[in-house]
């Protein structure tokens, strides 16, 4: 039997209709998803009881097309207060995606807008592929991933926090609503590096996070340089995907390649004491093979 696909695409969309979508009907699709990622809900709006679904080819008409969302932590609420509305303006190759929601005081009025700036012809070259090529890009590609994180952390938790605040209404933290610097810092104290291996493993943000190169030596070199010396040396070469010598150091692979080496679960277990004491053994007993060789 086949495993159930749930990426925040495939919940959203099908093959076939993902197939049929213009460029930015693709896009508009990937920010619904991010949407009800964040938490939000579909909502109705007054004029169109059908518009908590995206219409057909909903690229042709995204730029009159406001796509409407719920807190649901609010949808007991009247006067609308849950609803936001994502709306789409097109300025040459960029594409804003904003939300707009209004404010008043004893005084005035006014608008907060959540927006993030998109490059349209960049992103259209990254949802160029299959649904199922796109979903899995989201958790391997860097720059997909970062399509994703604009959109998901910079626009749509923001909304939903703030929606939910102005209202009263706070929402239970969570892990992955903290900033990703403060996320980092936290794992960066996890005991050893299997911790954060299946940290890494929970949820595709943690697998963008404590894969990202920018973070690499704050995350992984510790980690490496706590394995016993001889494990370091396992770990030592740093190639590229090709198997080409690189300049740039990986720490993330340096360190899983020692782990992976047939007595690395062993020597990672020791005390330092024990394994610079095997590792002399070990040394002592071939530089004693190389004398024997030597008299021959």
């Amino acid at each position: 039997m086949a495993k159930p696909k749930t990426s925040p695409l495939h919940r959203v969309i099908g093959a076939a209709r993902w197939d049929a979508e213009r460029p930015l009907g693709r896009l508009l699709i990937l920010a619904h998803a991010a949407f009800l990622d964040a938490g939000f809900v579909p909502a109705a709006a007054a004029d169109d009881d059908n518009s908590i679904r995206l219409p057909r080819k909903v690229g042709r008409t995204a730029s009159s097309l406001p796509l409407r969302y719920a807190a649901p932590q609010l949808l007991h609420w009247p006067d609308d207060a849950a609803a936001v509305q994502l709306r789409l303006c097109a300025h040459g190759r960029h594409l804003v995606l904003y939300v707009s929601m209004a404010r008043c005081s004893m005084f005035r009025e006014w608008l907060d807008t959540y927006w993030v700036c998109l490059d349209a012809l960049a992103a259209a070259a990254l949802l160029g592929g299959a649904l199922d090529d796109t979903a899995r890009a989201l958790r391997l590609d860097a720059r997909l991933a970062a399509l994703w994180g604009a959109l998901a952390d910079r626009l749509c938790r923001r909304v939903l926090v703030d929606v939910c605040a102005r209202n009263g209404v706070t929402l239970e933290p969570t892990f992955m609503s903290l900033p990703d610097d403060v996320k980092a810092a936290i794992l960066a104290r996890l005991p050893d590096g299997d911790d954060l291996a299946r940290a890494e493993c929970t949820c595709a943000g943690l697998r963008r996070l404590v894969a990202d190169r920018d973070r690499d030596a704050a995350l992984w070199k510790p980690r490496y340089e706590k394995l016993p010396f001889l494990l370091q040396l396992i770990g030592g070469g740093d190639d590229d995907d090709d198997g080409e010598p690189t300049t740039e150091v990986s720490w993330k692979k340096k360190y899983v390649a020692a782990r992976l080496w047939p007595f690395g679960e062993l020597f990672a277990s020791m005390r330092d004491t024990e394994a610079t004491d095997l590792c002399t053994s070990v040394g002592l007993g071939l530089r004693f093979i190389h004398t024997l060789l030597g008299v021959r």
